[in-house]
């Protein structure tokens, strides 16, 4: 496979090393520890175990580091904006609560803009994540993690969830009542406290969670932190729709864990293939 390729087998020389300093059940070397990273966490990239929290927000702030090494200079090539995953808990903990979300007395509209100040969505001077193309929202649900892809340009929020699917006795709608609350409303309020004259509070508009159906699916209970970093990664990289009708098995998945604990321990993301890296420069 060429270099870059999302398929590509780690060097089996690498993989021995992970499990030589990572998972031989020893403790690891504070020296192969990276930074922001614990060692807890890095054991739980091994296969079979499940993804703790802090290893996929690294993964995906590695992911997004690349992402502005390729393209921060290019003036076709969508941007894309990584809203930490501590934002949606926080949104969901009490502004839901509201009946009429745009009804607020100045201190809470103050917590608002506060709560959106400290993931650096609304800071003075400083570019605003509703600047972007696309914003890359993720939230852990008890123990399961799902992606919210909101596109700025047409306002649109697609849905990546490696495991669920609309059902008679539970929609999609039911199961994650307040993550689309806050993707479908709290969001577009928020464009309107940060940039007022482009969304003014008569025009605001509400877009509604669409579920892609065909995707890769996981098949066991603990690999949707993993599913959902290639889902990033794949949206970031690929420059077609090829990967939605993809069958990530167990070896895929083995060697996506592989890849995500290497490219974390040499603190680079997987370069994007030639193809794509054009792709995404000419604006696709």
């Amino acid at each position: 496979m060429k270099k870059g390729h999302l398929l590509k087998p780690l060097n089996q020389s690498k993989v021995d090393w992970l499990q030589a300093h990572w998972w031989s059940g020893q403790p690891i070397d504070k020296g192969d520890i990276p930074t922001h990273c614990k060692e807890c966490s890095l054991k739980s990239i091994a296969p079979g175990n499940l993804v703790e929290d802090s290893i996929v927000d690294e993964y995906c702030k590695l992911l997004m580091e690349r992402d502005k090494m390729y393209y921060s200079q290019s003036e076709k090539a969508a941007r894309f904006y990584y809203m930490s995953p501590w934002f949606g808990p926080l949104m969901c903990s009490y502004h839901i609560k509201k009946k009429n979300l745009l009804k607020r007395t100045a201190k809470e509209w103050a917590q608002f803009d506060t709560d959106c100040v400290s993931y650096g969505t609304m800071d003075k001077g400083a570019i605003k994540c509703c600047d972007f193309d696309y914003i890359i929202i993720l939230f852990a649900t008890e123990g399961h993690w799902i992606l919210l892809l909101w596109s700025v340009k047409d306002f649109r929020i697609t849905l990546f969830d490696s495991l669920y699917d609309d059902a008679p006795c539970m929609s999609l709608r039911e199961l994650y009542r307040k993550e689309f609350l806050v993707v479908e409303q709290l969001i577009p309020i928020m464009f309107h406290r940060m940039a007022p004259e482009r969304f003014p509070e008569d025009a605001i508009v509400y877009p509604q969670v669409e579920n892609v159906v065909e995707r890769p699916k996981q098949k066991n209970c603990v690999d949707c932190g993993v599913f959902l970093m290639k889902y990033v990664d794949c949206i970031l990289t690929c420059n077609s729709q090829d990967w939605l009708g993809a069958d990530w098995n167990e070896d895929v998945i083995k060697n996506f864990r592989h890849r995500i604990a290497w490219e974390l321990h040499k603190g680079i993301a997987r370069h994007p293939t030639e193809t794509s890296l054009q792709a995404r420069l000419a604006g696709f």
